[in-house]
């Protein structure tokens, strides 16, 4: 099985898993936080873009700021084998 480099989860799944024991610590406290940490590495995930996820007030918002900073990101999840 190969995972979606991607996939971000669903706001409601990111609020649903936030109370196991851990899964902050790894996924991020908040969901922009856990969007920045699952692209740190695509250059064009700047700053600026950081700033205005961290700023959204909804998954679309966020998912809007992504799509025109030319971020590709999906939230259907495939499972291949």
């Amino acid at each position: 099985m190969s995972r979606n480099p991607n996939y971000i989860m669903p706001l409601g799944t990111f609020q649903n898993l936030s109370c196991v024991h851990g899964f902050q610590k790894m996924n991020g406290e908040t969901y922009a936080e856990h969007i920045c940490l699952k692209f740190e590495d695509r250059p064009n995930l700047t700053k600026k873009i950081e700033t205005k996820l961290h700023a959204a007030q909804t998954e679309e918002e966020m998912q809007g700021i992504l799509t025109n900073a030319n971020v590709k990101w999906t939230n259907i999840w495939t499972r291949s084998v």
